[in-house]
């Protein structure tokens, strides 16, 4: 049996109608040295069922029940399974281009002073069945937003303190880089990938892009995975900034030169994350939606400054995105 060489971890819950889609692209792929855990998190649709299937045929996926919880919960009890050298996450309503896994494979084992390499994501709709129409943003129309840096990871770090730049899946990296960093923060559930990213920048290792346009995660974008239309998101975001805001401290003790630039007062924080929302909604012509989700935020957060500023940016801006 071929020694497994890359860990894929792969959190599902009552995705069953994409599931069978994620695994067939690992099926596909030119590497075969890896292993696939499934972290079923308490599904109660035809996911086991599906998963089951694949086993029967491929001994190298194996399947993790565990009882409903966080998504982090999932993806550490994934970690702690894994055989592999190296770990590729994947959502269980995604794809790895074909190559992928050689790919970043061949460039972690060839260059043993990079820690994390990482390609282009695609994107398409749910609704293009045949994925005909392929972009390089989740949101038609949007601004490009990838990242193209290879280096020392904290050059990358106040960019991911304003965004998570890359998804969940575009990484590969070795599996020891977590003695240093942690695993994903239980406390997260919407943006617990961002937190755990920016800690893993934080250890200032040594990043690889890789510019290859065979190379990439497929990411399906549908209703349920735009988390950023929810509100639970961006109260979990603020959440997350305070382990952040940690991250940023311990970066400046070993000698992180840009700390204090990398800081945000709370106002700023609720500010920044409101700006988000309200360019999204605005950008889906959702303006009332934008107004009333804004004043939810500031009230729940008790901020009448912020509950005020944007009543008058409403107003007096025509409806233009808040300027921070």
């Amino acid at each position: 049996m071929t020694p497994i060489k890359v860990s894929i971890i792969i959190p599902t819950f009552n995705y069953g109608h994409f599931i069978e889609d994620t695994l067939n692209s690992l099926l596909h792929q030119t590497f075969k040295a890896w292993e696939c855990i499934i972290v079923d998190n308490g599904s109660t649709d035809n996911t086991a069922e599906i998963i089951e299937q694949f086993i029967s045929k491929d001994l190298r996926i194996k399947h993790v029940y565990i009882e409903h919880s966080t998504t982090s919960k999932a993806r550490n009890v994934g970690i702690k399974e894994a055989l592999g050298k190296y770990i590729q996450f994947l959502d269980s309503d995604d794809m790895l281009s074909q190559n992928k896994l050689q790919c970043h494979f061949e460039e972690l084992e060839s260059n043993p002073s990079v820690d994390l390499v990482y390609s282009n994501a695609l994107f398409f709709d749910n609704s293009d069945t045949l994925k005909k129409h392929l972009r390089k943003t989740r949101n038609e129309g949007g601004l490009e937003d990838q990242v193209l840096f290879s280096g020392n990871s904290w050059e990358l770090m106040p960019i991911m303190n304003t965004r998570n730049f890359w998804t969940i899946c575009s990484p590969m990296f070795r599996k020891s880089i977590l003695a240093q960093c942690g695993l994903f923060n239980n406390q997260l559930n919407w943006v617990e990938d961002w937190e755990f990213y920016f800690r893993i920048l934080a250890e200032n290792i040594l990043v690889k892009y890789i510019d290859n346009d065979a190379v990439f995660p497929l990411v399906r974008v549908h209703k349920r995975s735009l988390s950023h239309n929810n509100l639970s998101m961006y109260s979990q975001s603020i959440k997350a900034r305070k382990f952040v805001k940690e991250t940023i401290i311990r970066a400046a003790e070993k000698g992180y030169k840009k700390a204090e630039e990398l800081h945000l007062d709370n106002s700023k924080q609720i500010i920044f994350l409101y700006k988000l929302k309200f360019n999204h909604l605005v950008s889906e012509k959702k303006n009332l939606n934008a107004l009333i989700n804004g004043i939810i935020i500031s009230q729940k957060l008790s901020d009448y400054r912020l509950f005020f500023k944007i009543i008058l940016g409403f107003l007096l801006l025509r409806l233009r995105p808040i300027e921070v």
